[in-house]
């Protein structure tokens, strides 16, 4: 028997299918542990943290253990972002004391190719991913846990929380709401004339605002009594470029602005959608597509719509913040069979 553990009890189901009766697929729920619900849980000379196990979690290490000691090889697949290597870590720590032979499996989609390649390739866990989770969780609980505190002692009436990413963010927030507040509004001028030809007419502006009413009205004036007559048309073809792939913010900005579903909605679909199978891991920042799958696109697309709607293969060029390996938002399989409303809209 081999075991491999995900997060996702829904991820886990979809794997099991996949893998057959061989392996033991087994879900978290989340984090095995974290830094401690009523206390710092950091040193603040050190900042060495503390990390004790998530309600709930110790009866479920205590089941993998027993899976573990049964198993020929571990899998640790879970997503692979910084929580997903930190529970990797936690769990090898767990569980290496019953089974030396624990592997890191990768994937970024959820797929039967995808699973078995991660298993031929797994490998060791991440030391730069966990270390870069480790600080991100750490600043949080310093930020959060001793300015909150502060908040609250100056603004009694008022349930107020400091955070590494929500303080800057309400700063920027504040910073654009008092220029729009110190604005001075200056009104200004244009002229616009409908012109005629028999029935046929249209709305011209002349290009020039005005300070002074009474300029504007004498332009107005001669306009009035003036001929006018199409001396030159200009025309010049325009290349729009077709949009980059998704990635997650572009998708919650895309689905917000025609679904009208919140960042929180479409971040719970492609959730769904990827632990079901049919996208690759919604939590991304990278533009890269695969390849051998973006020439599969390319080919539906020329067979299903013509080629004059396939373009060349583009790539784009990475921020240098972005993680790794990782893809861009895309479907794993062409098909059209996704049963949810609300997921096959996303």
């Amino acid at each position: 028997m081999e075991l491999f553990i995900v997060e996702s009890p829904t991820k886990a189901r979809t794997i099991q299918k996949f893998l057959g009766k061989d392996f033991v697929v087994k879900a978290t729920l989340g984090h095995i542990k974290d830094l401690p619900e009523k206390e710092l849980g950091v040193d603040l000379k050190t900042l060495k943290a503390k990390y004790v196990y998530r309600r709930g979690k110790r009866k479920l290490i205590e089941q993998l253990k027993k899976l573990a000691r049964r198993a020929s090889v571990v899998y640790l697949g879970t997503d692979p972002d910084r929580e997903g290597e930190a529970i990797a870590y936690f769990l090898k720590k767990e569980l290496e004391k019953m089974n030396k032979n624990l592997k890191r499996a990768i994937f970024y989609e959820i797929t039967p190719q995808a699973i078995m390649e991660s298993i031929r390739q797994a490998g060791d866990v991440n030391m730069n991913l966990v270390y870069s989770q480790f600080a991100r969780r750490i600043l949080d609980r310093l930020i959060g846990y001793l300015i909150s505190p502060i908040l609250w002692k100056e603004f009694k009436n008022y349930k107020l929380s400091a955070g590494r990413v929500q303080s800057p963010a309400l700063r920027l927030i504040v910073e654009r709401e008092r220029e729009i507040q110190n604005f001075k509004v200056k009104k200004y001028y244009y002229v616009k004339v409908l012109l005629r030809k028999g029935k046929e007419g249209f709305w011209a502006i002349y290009d020039y605002r005005y300070e002074n009413p009474s300029d504007a009205k004498i332009i107005a004036e001669k306009l009035e009594k003036g001929f006018f007559s199409v001396y030159k048309i200009e025309s010049k073809k325009e290349r729009v470029a077709p949009p980059k792939p998704f990635i997650t913010s572009d998708l919650q900005s895309e689905a917000n602005a025609k679904l009208g579903f919140s960042s929180e909605k479409t971040q719970k679909l492609a959730q769904e959608l990827y632990e079901k199978g049919y996208i690759t891991y919604p939590r991304t920042d990278s533009y890269r597509m695969n390849e051998k799958k973006a020439k599969e696109f390319m080919n539906y697309i020329e067979k299903k719509y013509g080629k004059e709607y396939v373009g060349r293969l583009r790539k784009f060029k990475e921020k240098a913040t972005a993680q790794g390996a990782h893809e861009c938002i895309r479907p794993t399989i062409l098909r059209e069979d996704i049963p949810e409303r609300e997921e096959l809209r996303l």
